[in-house]
C-alpha cells in the first residue's frame, strides 16, 4: 500500500535511508556482510528518523485504508 503513498515528509534524509537499506540488504544477501550487520543498521535507521518513517506510513495507512 505504500506504492500509492504519498512522499513522505517527515524527515530530510529519506534518501540517504533508504540507500542504507538497500546497500545493507544487498551486502548482506551477497555475503559480503554478516547478519549482525541488520543491527546497526536499525540502529542507523533509528537514529536518523526511521520512527517518524513508520510513523507516517501508519497514521496515512489508518486513516485512507483501514478506515474505507
Amino acid at each position: 500500500p505504500t506504492a500509492i503513498a504519498p512522499t513522505v515528509t517527515v524527515v530530510d534524509n529519506l534518501n540517504a535511508l533508504e540507500a542504507r537499506i538497500s546497500d545493507t540488504l544487498v551486502a548482506i544477501v551477497s555475503g559480503s556482510e554478516e547478519m549482525s550487520a541488520l543491527e546497526e543498521l536499525r540502529t542507523y535507521w533509528n537514529n536518523n528518523g526511521g520512527d517518524k518513517v513508520v510513523e507516517f506510513y501508519d497514521t496515512w495507512y489508518n486513516e485512507n485504508i483501514v478506515n474505507k
